[in-house]
């Protein structure tokens, strides 16, 4: 399997937005750290993942509704 990582910033809403991602079904694993910190660094604060499917009749225009993603406090903080 191919493995990509994004670094995306959420926005005060909660929301994100992933650019040119091909068509396909992906694990979207989520982990979520202090605003400027080095995440490889430090271990996350909470962590959260799902199943999507990026159809391939997507509009690159339009964005795709993921649905809410439930993120879970690392035991490691």
């Amino acid at each position: 399997k191919l493995h990509k990582n994004y670094a995306v910033e959420m926005r005060p809403d909660g929301t994100f937005t992933v650019d040119d991602v091909a068509p396909g079904a992906y694990s979207l694993n989520i982990s979520a750290s202090l605003s400027g910190q080095r995440p490889w660094e430090h271990p996350p604060l909470a962590n959260g993942s799902t199943a999507i499917t990026v159809p391939d009749s997507a509009d690159p225009l339009s964005p795709i509704d993921i649905g809410e993603i439930v993120l879970k406090p690392n035991p490691q903080q």
